[in-house]
């Protein structure tokens, strides 16, 4: 099974990424296979044109979307912004729509300076995912307070999230991979 780990923070000093880091590092201790797509790195553009219709699109988009197509399974991780997730989430999903979504299992992970942990974004992230006929996971992986589980090598320093995010992807990768078997 391959995961895509949707880093979906762009802006400077962002928290999101060290918890998509944290999420591989924690995979890669059970021997799960994952791809982390920085969307900072793999940048879209603003839509113009949904990537199926797309007139010329470019070396980036045509590598993310090898990179979605060809995982078993998703996870988008995302701050809150508002009440909402981030944009390049949004701008992601609407460039390739269904197709490399649809009948997967998505897991949503949201990242917040605060103790509410995102839950807001983590809610609109649920609809986003059957919105593109993924399936939701129902636990979600939310951190708050982010900024103390962290160390400064941008590891995971806290035990008991530790123990938090593994709990995560146990039940991820058990559905994930009973849903990959009922798709192929």
């Amino acid at each position: 099974m391959k995961i895509a780990i949707i880093s979906s923070s762009v802006r400077e000093g962002r928290n999101t990424h060290k918890v998509s880091k944290g999420i591989a590092s924690r995979l890669e201790a059970i021997n799960v296979s994952y791809e982390l797509v920085d969307l900072k790195i793999h940048h879209l553009p603003a839509l113009e044109h949904t990537y199926e219709n797309h007139p010329n699109p470019s070396a980036q988009m045509k590598e993310l979307s090898s990179i979605l197509e060809s995982s078993n399974a998703m996870i988008f991780v995302s701050p809150e912004y508002n009440g909402s997730f981030s944009a390049p989430l949004k701008n992601m999903v609407d460039y390739y729509a269904k197709g490399p979504f649809g009948g997967k299992s998505i897991g949503v992970a949201t990242v917040s300076s605060g103790p509410m942990a995102g839950m807001r974004a983590a809610m609109q992230m649920q609809l986003l995912i059957l919105g593109c006929f993924g399936h939701p996971l129902p636990n979600m992986l939310l951190t708050g307070t982010v900024n103390s589980k962290f160390d400064d090598n941008e590891e995971i320093s806290d035990e008991a999230y530790k123990e938090k995010v593994d709990q995560f992807l146990a039940e991820f990768v058990k559905v994930a991979g009973a849903l990959d078997g009922v798709r192929t």
